[in-house]
């Protein structure tokens, strides 16, 4: 049985790691171009040569041509290794137009030893590849490029071509309506082996307490980042999990569960099943925390909001100088950003969840050595 989730997430971890160390020679905020967005964007795993892809049955990753997967390079790219007929390198697209939250796919062919790719704004766009097919995953409205670059066996780069991807706002959804109590969504579950790899979302520290799972583009762009969800399977066994990672490359339903999270209600063996799942309050009688990125100060800063009963819409703070709730600029790791800082403090913060409901947190102070700062509410659970 194919089992997507663990076998797209090997080469993350190694993709990750090298983003990390390139965002960390920055001198912009990391935060910026924050890795966790593409959490399982890496879908390829292992290595195989020419000879050995002409002889081994096609799998997960491999073309029906004949292409092999070889997973990450150490520049953190996704790499294709390739078998020999007419073409060098051609792109199926070379413009792509899509909506923030979607999934779209370009197909390669190639004739070159190896093939890379690399998205020139991870904040917009992720990009992964499978096989001889290029898929982008659209985060945030904005442009981006992709790189593709064609090596020969010695490694040296022969050819290099784009695809320009423009990413429009994402279309307004009704999320009160959309994940109502009583809305059940439906889609395929997977499993993968997350270990020591953060998740998008920023909640790993959560995993002592609850079952964590990773949520569709279209569905956590939505804002189901920290959402609490109820996962039903086929023979009617549930499990509850938190939202704590991203699946690039599921369809809108699918969830991608933790090793751990799966076994709850099946067997590994199984490794895809139908489910339905629904958003249902985290059960909790704490209230909201607060985690101020590091290096967040009165010029800009970045907060992120926990333990909360239902997904966040948005955050405010209050400017006592218009008189006026500012809104922070959500961003797709987890994160509410204000640009251009918000002051010295204590700050009011308003907080309004996916259905409508608000809080408002008085006295909040900053504090970005990583400490969390305990509000004092929390969202009411709904009627079911």
């Amino acid at each position: 049985m194919i089992n997507r989730g663990n076998n797209d997430h090997k080469s993350l971890v190694r993709l990750k790691k090298n983003i990390l160390a390139i965002c960390l020679s920055l001198t912009v905020p990391v935060s910026a171009i924050d890795p966790a967005v593409i959490s399982h964007a890496a879908v390829t795993a292992g290595s195989i040569s020419k000879n050995a892809a002409a002889s081994a049955k096609p799998a997960s990753g491999t073309a029906a041509s004949g292409t092999a997967v070889t997973g990450t390079s150490a520049s953190g790219q996704a790499t294709l290794a390739v078998s020999s007929s007419s073409v060098k390198l051609k792109l199926g697209k070379t413009e792509v137009s899509m909506r923030a939250g979607k999934l779209k796919t370009v197909k390669v062919r190639t004739t070159y030893a190896k093939v890379t790719i690399k998205s020139s704004n991870l904040k917009v766009l992720a990009v992964a590849l499978t096989g001889n097919v290029i898929r982008l995953i659209s985060l945030k409205k904005g442009k981006a490029k992709v790189e593709v670059k064609g090596y020969n066996k010695k490694g040296k780069l022969k050819e290099t071509a784009y695809i320009n991807v423009k990413v429009k706002k994402k279309k307004e959804v009704d999320l009160a309506a959309e994940y109502a109590p009583d809305s059940i969504h439906a889609g395929e579950g997977t499993y993968y082996d997350k270990g020591d790899s953060p998740g998008s979302s920023g909640l790993d520290d959560f995993e002592k307490e609850y079952y964590t799972v990773a949520m569709n583009t279209e569905d956590y762009i939505n804002g189901l980042q920290g959402a609490y969800i109820e996962i039903t399977d086929k023979d009617g066994d549930t499990v509850c999990a938190l939202v704590t990672d991203l699946l690039p490359a599921g369809a809108k339903g699918d969830v991608d569960l933790t090793k751990v999270t799966f076994e709850k209600i099946e067997e590994l063996g199984t490794g895809r099943m139908d489910i339905t799942w629904r958003v249902i309050p985290l059960p909790t009688m704490d209230a909201v925390r607060f985690l101020w990125k590091k290096g967040s100060s009165k010029y800009w800063s970045q907060i992120q909001v926990r333990n909360n009963v239902y997904p966040v819409k948005s955050v405010e703070y209050y400017d006592s100088e218009t008189d006026k709730y500012i809104a922070f600029e959500k961003e797709v790791y987890n994160y509410y950003t204000a640009p251009k800082g918000m002051g010295e403090g204590p700050f009011t913060l308003r907080l309004t969840d996916i259905y409508g409901q608000q809080i408002i947190e008085e006295g909040v102070v900053m504090n970005s050595d990583g400490e969390e700062v305990v509000g004092r509410h929390n969202f009411p659970v709904l009627e079911q």
